[in-house]
């Protein structure tokens, strides 16, 4: 026999996940109610997962320093004083972002942005003055809920 569940009221919560671990869609928080004295198990109800709005997400990972690995704006230490984020059509012209990105982020989520070819731009600074760059010009978008990655490299 399992472990068991004291009598008491639970919540549980499904969650859809992508192959790095993010969340793209939640369940509702059902009520489960247990009287361990009446019942010897629960069930938990299915979850309909609700159809996600066509978006781009954008991964984006740093070189750290002294590596060759990547990771978020903390560990790369990325300062927000100076940081750039261009996202153009293939054709070059420039897509308006609301809210303009002005700082660091990991990852960049684009609702309603029409299917097609895209490149980034990143320029950046870290607080130790270290120079960061990349262009990322292979994000072919074709609607719906799609995932690329970005890698920052640093400049010598």
């Amino acid at each position: 026999m399992g472990p068991t569940l004291p009598d008491g009221m639970f919540y549980s919560q499904w969650q859809a996940l992508d192959a790095a671990g993010n969340v793209l869609a939640t369940s509702e928080l059902p009520l489960l109610e247990l009287d361990t004295s009446a019942v010897t198990h629960a069930t938990l109800a299915p979850v309909d997962f609700p159809a996600g709005e066509p978006m781009l997400v954008i991964n984006i990972r740093y070189q750290i320093l002294g590596g060759a690995t990547y990771g978020t704006c903390t560990e790369a230490s990325i300062s927000n004083v100076a940081y750039n984020f261009d996202l153009f059509t293939a054709a070059g012209a420039p897509v308006a972002l609301d809210p303009d990105i002005t700082t660091c982020v990991n990852q960049v989520e684009l609702p309603g942005l029409p299917a097609g070819d895209y490149v980034l731009e990143i320029a950046a600074e870290g607080t130790d003055r270290t120079k960061y760059g990349a262009t990322c010009d292979e994000i072919a978008y074709g609607g719906g809920l799609q995932m690329v990655d970005c890698f920052v490299d640093i400049e010598p």
